[in-house]
């Protein structure tokens, strides 16, 4: 989990090879769907911020953050919406 000011996301990382593994897919239905119910609680009781869901490859990550990219441009990159499974 990584907090920035606006936002708190929920990052996992994967192998190039397991972005598109089943277990994974399960796993970021369910928790898209706990980040939504957690962003329908007042503001106060959720650090008045947005919690999202992150999925990158290490791949991904380790290309933009040597290059010095900021945690919040890295997580809009593979921040994954519920959209992806319908």
């Amino acid at each position: 989990m990584v907090c920035t000011k606006q936002h708190i996301y929920i990052i996992e990382t994967k192998g190039n090879d397991k972005m598109e593994d089943r277990n994974v897919q399960s796993k970021q239905r369910a928790t898209i769907e706990w980040c939504e119910k957690i962003n329908t609680l007042p503001a106060e009781k959720r650090m008045g911020r947005t919690w999202l869901y992150v999925l990158l490859s290490e791949g991904v990550f380790y290309a933009y953050s040597d290059k010095g990219v900021n945690i919040d441009d890295i997580c809009a990159m593979g921040k994954v919406r519920r959209n992806l499974f319908e």
